[in-house]
């Protein structure tokens, strides 16, 4: 239970480098009754893990592969780097096929991270507070 807390407070640290036109983004992070909860900003929608149970149309798989090639590209425009996508981690509106991030609590910009990007000629960023669990001087010293 505590390893779920401190991921649902660095999912919740997050909130500031995350907009609602593309992310999940975090509102408010409670601790109730020795439970913890994150309320994030939701309008609706369902897990692609759910929509990919049948075929879909390849006119919509496009569309959707695009909508989530932009929210990727948003979030990395940001400094960070979705460690855990897979299609629960992808929520659909179906009405709109807009595409959301969910699950970025495992975005750390760990060391390796700033470095493969540094190496890779990309201008990389380490948002210092969303790294408490790594070594920060081997991350800084990539920059």
């Amino acid at each position: 239970m505590l390893q779920d807390t401190h991921r649902l407070s660095h999912e919740y640290e997050l909130k500031d480098y995350l907009d609602a036109a593309w992310a999940l983004r975090p509102v408010e992070l409670v601790l109730e009754h020795g439970q913890t909860a994150l309320f994030v900003e939701f309008s609706g929608g369902i897990p692609l893990d759910r929509l990919i149970l049948q075929p879909m149309e390849i006119g919509r798989f496009l569309r959707l592969a695009a909508t989530m090639a932009s929210a990727l590209g948003r979030l990395h425009e940001r400094g960070l780097i979705h460690k855990d996508i897979k299609p629960s981690n992808l929520i659909v509106d179906s009405a709109t096929e807009r595409v959301f991030l969910t699950g970025l609590a495992l975005d750390f910009c760990v060391g390796y991270s700033a470095v493969d990007a540094v190496l890779s000629e990309f201008n990389a960023v380490v948002i210092e507070d969303a790294c408490r669990a790594i070594d920060l001087h081997g991350s800084l010293r990539a920059m």
